[in-house]
């Protein structure tokens, strides 16, 4: 999960930083890890020139999905499905 992630450090060297490192921009949208959550959006995982990840305890909560986007706030999408909303991302 996202906690070990961080705290091994893999976000130092990993694809999105690659790819950053050879001039690419990276975007993701969707579940990133488990545990990456509304107590912990603000701290974003390196490699990506924009990230809009859902975050728990909505990871698994596929209508009414909360999104944060480059680690602001929380954003909830209410009566939307999570694939419909990544979709028109």
């Amino acid at each position: 999960g996202w906690p070990k992630f961080k705290e091994l450090g893999i976000d130092d060297s990993y694809l999105p930083t690659w790819l950053q490192g050879l001039g690419y921009n990276t975007y993701y949208t969707g579940k990133f890890l488990v545990d990456y959550s509304v107590h912990n959006y603000n701290n974003t995982p390196k490699g990506w020139t924009d990230i809009d990840a859902l975050v728990s305890p909505y990871l698994f909560q596929y209508y009414d999905p909360v999104f944060s986007r480059n680690g602001e706030t929380p954003t909830k999408f209410p009566s939307q499905y999570s694939t419909d909303v990544v979709a028109d991302k």
